[in-house]
């Protein structure tokens, strides 16, 4: 059934209720109106006689507006101000009249229905024609509400399902935008948000595609051009060649794991487990990690600790200092420093990884976090270019802040500020 229909149904119901609780209130009243006229013109006759009774049975200056016949103790006619009616033509019962405790006589009021008058009458008729023409007008405009409100939420409904049907298809272009009432809305800002993450989630997936296509073309291309120069005894195999081809897989190999670590992060469902992370203990775990590295270009890795621990992920956090600290390595002229520092900020907690090397300029600080932009910086390095995108995915779950100052006087300093 469709919004329309349930509208009219809806608003149908409640006009016949609403109809039904009126007639029965003024029915009601009217019942209680008519009661209450009875009542005053019963009294009204009843003090009519006694007062004519009382002074010596005159009736001639009786003034009653209605009926009205006077009867002796013995139900004898004494007065009637309808005169061709007897005892035989009444319908009312009569009403004794008591003075001084004695019934006196009686007397009754033939006609005495509210409807009899004839002014009462058209009273009555005037009235019922009015409730009628009220009810028509009532159930026309009801009918109207009731198409005019169905409109109002039908149309906004059918175009938020004419919008999920496009987006079913596959169809993300045109952007949601619903105004009325403030439940379709929100119904509204859910869909365009649900829109706007999809299109987000097909850029991921287009983009993971262009990345690993772009990352793995070159090994791919260099192992291929050895092996096909080997088969056609254009190269000699040697132990070398051997080694190239292997290192070629080793980065094939960690190009693959950065991108699964991508994926696991970027993924809406990945939880946060927040801990204490002691970064004394990282900070071992870091110079032993890269000891043999660090050797070799005679890099020393010291640590500054003015705050000892932060709260978060531990396995996350590690993974993003040690990110940091090897892209530190591959950059940090030989001989030089890289320094391992947390103190308070402003903001937060801050830890930075500070060394003195390569310059990274203004343009290259903008898309530093960029993968593909990465991707072509890294290529002077060995690794697979994607440690900064997953660092700044690693600050992204943790609500925390990344900051990169880069300068000849200053050297280069990666900041994490966590909240």
């Amino acid at each position: 059934m469709t919004v329309v229909k349930k509208t009219f149904i809806v608003f149908l119901l409640a006009f016949i209720i609403q109809i039904t609780v009126v007639s029965s209130l003024v029915l009601i009243g009217f019942n209680i109106s008519i009661s209450q006229w009875k009542e005053m013109r019963n009294r009204q006759a009843y003090e009519t006689v006694i007062k004519m009774m009382e002074v010596d049975n005159s009736f001639d200056s009786v003034e009653f507006p209605g009926p009205l016949i006077i009867f002796n103790s013995k139900m004898e006619v004494i007065h009637s101000n309808q005169p061709r009616i007897g005892l035989k033509g009444l319908r009312d019962p009569v009403v004794p009249v008591h003075l001084d405790g004695k019934i006196v006589g009686y007397y009754s009021m033939r006609g005495t229905d509210f409807d009899d008058d004839l002014a009462n009458k058209a009273l009555i008729m005037t009235m019922s024609r009015i409730l009628l023409i009220a009810l028509g007008v009532s159930l026309i405009i009801s009918l109207l509400a009731a198409l005019y409100f169905s409109k109002s939420i039908s149309h906004p409904a059918d175009k938020l399902a004419a919008q999920l049907k496009k987006m079913t298809m596959g169809n993300m272009d045109e952007a949601v935008s619903i105004s009325g009432d403030t439940e379709l809305v929100q119904i509204g800002q859910a869909i365009e948000e649900l829109r706007l993450r999809l299109i987000h989630e097909q850029d991921l997936r287009a983009q993971w595609g262009q990345d690993i296509a772009h990352d793995l073309r070159t090994p791919v291309a260099s192992i291929r051009a050895q092996l096909e120069g080997m088969s056609d005894n254009v190269l000699s195999p040697s132990k070398e060649r051997f080694e190239a081809m292997l290192n070629e897989l080793l980065r094939i190999g960690t190009l693959i794991n950065d991108f699964e670590t991508l994926m696991v992060l970027e993924s809406p469902e990945i939880n946060v487990n927040l801990d204490i992370v002691f970064l004394e203990d990282l900070s071992q775990t870091f110079s032993d990690r890269f000891s043999h590295l660090l050797s070799e270009k005679n890099i020393q890795f010291v640590s500054t600790l003015e705050v000892s621990e932060i709260e978060g992920d531990t396995s996350l956090i590690t993974r993003a200092l040690s990110n940091l600290i090897l892209n530190a390595c591959h950059y940090a002229n030989e001989g030089s420093t890289i320094t391992l520092h947390s103190y308070i900020h402003p903001q937060g907690k801050a830890v930075s990884v500070h060394n003195r090397g390569l310059v990274i300029s203004d343009e290259e600080k903008e898309r530093i976090f960029d993968r593909l932009y990465r991707g072509e910086f890294a290529r002077k390095t060995p690794g697979s270019g994607l440690g900064l995108t997953i660092v700044y995915q690693i600050a992204q779950l943790h609500k925390a802040k990344i900051y990169v100052e880069s300068s000849q006087k200053q050297g280069t300093e990666f900041t994490l500020i966590f909240p």
